[in-house]
């Protein structure tokens, strides 16, 4: 941005106008998050994390169950597979649809 002080009353004038035009750009994606609802400033997310701590419950169980993985590899494989497969069924999609999106390749446009 260019220095304020010296600016003339034209390009303050055109600052600011492109300034609303981002005010209401930033609005307009508010309103979308919201699912077009007004009135409110707080986006529809829950104040806690009980959502995140069920979702993660299974892997947790998974990890007793077998007595966790032998190695920090292991680990790392392990949980990025279940990002995987919870990012899929966020999505709606099934384990072998995701796993083919994932590894087969797409065609080009």
């Amino acid at each position: 941005m260019e220095n304020l002080g010296t600016a003339t009353q034209e390009e303050l004038i055109a600052i600011i106008e492109a300034l609303m035009v981002r005010v209401e750009a930033l609005e307009e994606e508010v309103r979308r998050l919201r699912g077009g609802k007004g009135g409110g400033t707080a986006l529809a997310v829950s104040a806690t994390n009980n959502l995140a701590e069920r979702n993660l419950r299974p892997s947790v169980i998974a990890r007793k169950i077998s007595g966790g993985t032998r190695s920090p590899k292991g680990s790392a494989t392990r949980m990025g597979l279940m990002s995987l497969l919870g990012t899929w069924a966020a999505q709606g999609k099934g384990q072998l649809q995701g796993c083919r999106e994932l590894l087969l390749p797409t065609p080009a446009p």
